[in-house]
């Protein structure tokens, strides 16, 4: 955000003046910032505030006693700040406001779809496998090395549509024990598309983890599968270990929170789904869902197809083919930073998959 300096003449301070401003946050914790002049704005303080905390200014919101401060105010006596003043920072789960939160849910079932029940799958013996967006190329077996091969079947019950097939998609395998009360993937309520912005020679969109449409009058009648667009593909080998909501999030960039988190939305979009042992399911990369924990000690095996739409591949975060399938450069960028390092709201190691 870029404020034009004021006229420090219609401010009633000198222009050497510095405001040594006391930023909290909610939890109370004090931030260091830089000093200020009747120069800067108040939006120079929120922009730089999210700098400090890496994210969003949109999700920030300032308060000196019980007033907002709004960003076209300069800093000084203009809005009541003084040299020295304690200003209160609120950083909020999105842009959106919390009024607007239930406009950017998408619910009309009868147009589009947030997620369809496939088929039934059988899944192959137990391995210990755990591989993350795996590049292979779909519809060609001898894109995958050997030790996976005997997913094929289920890859092969995916309906994807056909202008799929000789491009570069995705594999997920996870085969472990997961323990009572733990979730076997992320927890928590959040879509697949993280809701953040990329830009390139074209300008700027944003992040695609697979996109997805379908017409559902369409793709739920049987020999119509061509119907579902792009998207993901989930099953797992336990029942209710999974739930799914079939609604899509517009605007993904104002409403979803970090790494596509959606826990603000939750009183907003009802029970969900619980999907059932060995239900094959599409969705699309904006479909609520959530791993849940499980009620015993459980091993469960995890399968994921994410077809080629993928903006950006992490590199860290994810398996390498090792028979040289790499993701398509004209469709997916290779990344090589950290997507869980974020200097204000840093995630648990154990929220490094996504589900």
């Amino acid at each position: 955000m870029q404020l034009s300096p004021i006229n420090c003449n219609d401010v009633p301070s000198d222009a050497d003046t510095t405001y040594d401003l006391q930023v909290t946050l909610a939890s109370g914790k004090l931030l260091a910032i830089k000093p200020l002049t009747c120069h800067d704005h108040i939006g120079d303080i929120r922009c730089h505030i999210a700098d400090v905390l890496q994210v969003p200014a949109a999700q920030i919101t300032l308060l000196h006693g019980a007033v907002e401060l709004e960003d076209e105010q300069p800093c000084g006596d203009a809005c009541g700040l003084g040299k020295k003043s304690m200003v209160t920072a609120f950083v909020h789960p999105c842009s959106a406001k919390p009024s607007e939160y239930e406009s950017h849910i998408n619910s009309k079932g009868q147009e589009e779809s947030g997620f369809v029940v496939c088929d039934a799958v059988m899944f192959p013996e137990q391995r210990d496998i755990n591989i993350n967006m795996m590049p292979f190329i779909i519809g060609d077996i001898e894109s995958l090395p050997e030790e996976v091969q005997h997913y094929w079947p289920i890859i092969e019950s995916c309906p994807h549509h056909r202008m799929e097939l000789g491009r570069v998609g995705y594999l997920t395998i996870q085969e472990s024990l997961v323990l009572q009360g733990q979730s076997h993937r992320r927890a928590g309520l959040h879509t697949e598309a993280p809701g953040v912005q990329m830009a390139d020679e074209n300008g700027t969109s944003w992040f695609r983890w697979g996109g997805g449409f379908c017409d559902p009058a369409k793709a739920q009648t049987r020999g119509t599968w061509d119907e579902l667009l792009g998207g993901i593909f989930t099953a797992s080998t336990v029942d209710s270990s999974c739930k799914m909501w079939n609604v899509r999030i517009d605007d993904p960039t104002e409403v979803l929170g970090q790494q596509g988190d959606l826990e603000h939305l939750r009183d907003l979009l009802g029970e969900g789904t619980l999907l059932e042992a060995n239900q094959l399911v599409w969705f699309t990369d904006l479909t609520p869902h959530e791993s849940l924990p499980l009620a015993q000690d459980t091993y469960r095996q995890y399968f994921r197809l994410v077809t080629s739409c993928v903006s950006g591949w992490y590199e860290r975060h994810s398996t390498a083919n090792k028979l040289g399938i790499k993701p398509d450069p004209n469709r997916t960028q290779v990344l090589t930073d950290d997507k869980f390092q974020f200097v204000g709201f840093p995630l648990d190691e154990d929220d490094s998959e996504e589900d």
